[in-house]
């Protein structure tokens, strides 16, 4: 079609001069060996960014995020906070980021690359859009009017639709395709910056998603959560001698970390709520480092570690049948259930660690410390996302 033709000539030259102008770029160093991935609908903050293998990077500033290596695709990004303005500062106006998102590929990730993770959707952005799979998966809003429109179009259609940024059908991107032309066309022809049509965007909303003074007051603490990393190296440390209340410690956080994991598979095998997958992935990662502990003071796991939903000692298989119990109940249940996990594994850790361990299990504890409280930074935003959905979907119904 003519119409597709004109589009893909003017998104080529819009690729060029970008909305707004520039690209945010992290302003430190970078190890060789690192990578840094940017998470932008409005660059995010805080978000909890994980490759396939279960590996975190930690937030830079300014929706960059660093993995100590290269990551394994998909990587996906969960929770955390929208810089509406850009001003590197999250505020109350602004908004927590209401999707999941992912990219198979690539340095960013994006409204556009969650939706290119279905090669059908991916297909009617190459096709469509004139965007190939490269720009898609190297652009952000703030370096391209089209990922701008892009992005825009489909947070605004999730959020009146009641449906994810990966759910979306060939259908419902072809709805799409006049607003998202329009955006484009508006874009280019404006010099306005993309925090001006970001705001807009969001304007629109009605306040969808948006923080809030009650969520703010958590909004520091989970910024300086995620930005906290611990490196991971025992070999120039001594092995201690531990007392059996440490040992027996160490294979109760084993089964601790697996109850974790196996109850997350389960809610996402139940609901499909992408979160569980993602920290599941996460929890595979916390079981291997437990396990760098164990085969170190050589510690013999119990024969039912192998065993999904079975667990040695009977206060967790108690707590295990009880999350299963009430995440079977609703979305917003198991979500709850994620909460209180978390909330237990943080508060064994630091009860620990407070009692004084060698520096070797420190060092462990510490670093699933962090994890963990990522963990539910993310399921508590991920859930008041949902809540608020759900109120208004309700009340719209009373109307």
């Amino acid at each position: 079609m003519l119409k597709n033709y004109l589009m893909i000539s003017s998104v080529a030259a819009l690729l060029l001069v970008g909305c707004g102008g520039s690209t945010d770029t992290a302003s430190d160093s970078i190890a060789m060996d690192s990578t840094d991935i940017t998470v932008e609908r409005g660059p995010v903050h805080g978000a909890l960014v994980l490759d396939t293998d279960g590996e975190q990077a930690t937030f830079i500033g300014k929706g960059i995020y660093r993995f100590d290596s290269v990551p394994s695709y998909p990587i996906t990004a969960d929770g955390g906070y929208v810089d509406i303005d850009r001003s590197g500062v999250i505020d109350e106006d602004e908004s927590m980021l209401g999707f999941s998102m992912q990219a198979d590929s690539g340095s960013v990730i994006t409204m556009a690359t969650t939706v290119a993770s279905n090669t059908q959707t991916r297909s009617l952005l190459n096709r469509n859009f004139g965007l190939s799979d490269a720009i898609i998966h190297s652009h952000t809003p703030g370096s391209s009017s089209a990922i701008a429109a892009i992005s825009d179009a489909v947070y605004k259609y999730c959020v009146d639709h009641n449906t994810t940024p990966s759910e979306l059908t060939e259908d419902d991107f072809t709805a799409l395709q006049e607003t998202i032309d329009a955006l484009i066309a508006e874009y280019a022809d404006s010099n306005k910056s993309v925090a001006f049509f970001e705001e807009k965007m969001f304007g629109r909303l009605g306040g969808h998603h948006k923080i809030g003074p009650k969520r703010h007051g958590k909004v520091h603490g989970d910024l300086n959560s995620s930005k906290h990393h611990t490196h991971i190296n025992l070999d120039d440390i001594n092995i201690s001698e531990l007392t059996d209340v440490q040992s027996e410690q160490i294979l109760y956080m084993a089964e601790e970390e697996k109850l974790a994991h196996d109850i997350y598979v389960n809610m996402y095998e139940t609901w499909g709520t992408r979160i569980f997958r993602n920290i599941a992935k996460a929890e595979s990662k916390h079981m291997r480092l437990i396990n760098l502990l164990i085969e170190r003071y050589e510690l013999i796991l119990p024969e039912t570690y192998s065993q999904v939903g079975v667990f040695n000692d009977s206060e967790l298989q108690t707590a295990y049948d009880g999350f299963l119990e009430k995440g079977a109940l609703s979305e917003t249940d198991a979500l709850e259930v994620g909460i209180a996990i978390e909330e237990s594994d943080i508060a064994d850790l630091n009860e620990s660690i407070e009692a004084g361990v060698p520096e070797d299990l420190e060092l462990i504890y510490t670093r699933l410390l962090n994890g963990s409280q990522r963990h539910l930074n993310a399921f508590e935003t991920v859930l008041a996302s949902m809540i608020e959905d759900e109120t208004e979907i309700t009340e719209g119904t009373e109307e």
